[in-house]
């Protein structure tokens, strides 16, 4: 017996919304001089699509797809509020965000090393990497209703297929999204790589302005404006069991954002000094999927 659909099953999950908000009093990081107050902010929202389509092996037996859809647009990080913006000051400003997601057994303590077996990464989006300007995250995929998985999914054929199709675009006006993904593991950098004036930047050392003047000491070049705003995370990702040991009716998607937030003060004699991070640390969320709920 050939493969024989039996009934499709989609379910979109509510939003997992958090919001992060904190004012931190900072100094010099050379100096001591009270700085003032810098405020920071975040935004997770993720949305998730669980489907599945199970299909008749043989008269007895049957065998099962199941796929999960996360996208992270509309969640961001930022410093909305730059602190010091002068000439021999820059910051807080957001240096980069890193970001992963995976997929976990139900109750396991989340380990980006540890992904559960058999569940991988069949779409992701962005897919190349060293995009900078105008980014667009774009995913089309489903199961097919003939027993396959498909790319792309056709017009025309409603009822025979489920999937997801998600575009998003977004403005990375002197940054660079990267990817940096494994088979199961999302994996995804924005990085600041040009400074307000159009010169290149790598690290904090390029914010120094070869042109000085010796009579007002040191001057930094200016930060871009998204350095001083908030910094989208644009990334979606489809996951799929690719065997049925992987069916564990319990999972957990685990997501991780990195945020790094610099303040640098620059010295009369050309060096820099750096608060590198108001916290620091990684903050993380989880949503728990049960497809007992599709049944």
């Amino acid at each position: 017996m050939s493969h024989v659909p039996l009934p499709m099953k989609s379910v979109n999950l509510p939003p997992l919304l958090s919001d992060f908000s904190q004012d931190v009093k900072a100094k010099g990081p050379h100096s001591g001089t009270a700085l003032g107050t810098q405020h920071f902010s975040g935004r997770l929202n993720a949305k998730f699509t669980v489907q599945s389509q199970e299909f008749l092996k043989t008269a007895k037996t049957t065998t099962e797809k199941r796929m999960i859809h996360v996208d992270l647009d509309g969640s961001e990080f930022g410093a909305p509020t730059n602190m010091k913006d002068q000439d021999d000051y820059r910051g807080f400003f957001v240096e980069w965000i890193h970001y992963k997601m995976w997929i976990q057994k139900h109750g396991e303590s989340p380990d980006p090393a540890k992904p559960l077996k058999g569940w991988d990464i069949l779409r992701e989006a962005p897919n190349t990497s060293n995009q900078t300007g105008s980014v667009t995250s774009s995913i089309s995929f489903g199961l097919d209703a003939s027993g396959g998985v498909m790319g792309d999914m056709p017009m025309g054929t409603v009822g025979a297929h489920i999937g997801v199709s998600n575009s998003h675009t977004h403005s990375l006006k002197d940054f660079t999204f990267m990817q940096h993904s494994t088979g199961s593991v999302l994996a995804h950098e924005i990085n600041m790589t040009m400074t307000g004036d159009g010169s290149p930047y790598k690290s904090a050392s390029d914010l120094i302005n070869p042109w000085q003047s010796p009579f007002v000491g040191i001057r930094l070049r200016s930060l871009p404006n998204l350095a001083k705003s908030n910094v989208p995370l644009i990334g979606q990702g489809v996951w799929m069991n690719e065997n049925d040991a992987a069916l564990t009716d319990k999972v957990t998607v685990h997501i991780a954002v990195t945020p790094h937030w610099l303040l640098t003060e620059g010295m009369y004699d050309g060096s820099l000094h750096h608060w590198n991070t108001a916290f620091g640390g990684t903050f993380k969320y989880k949503q728990e999927i049960d497809f007992t709920l599709l049944g």
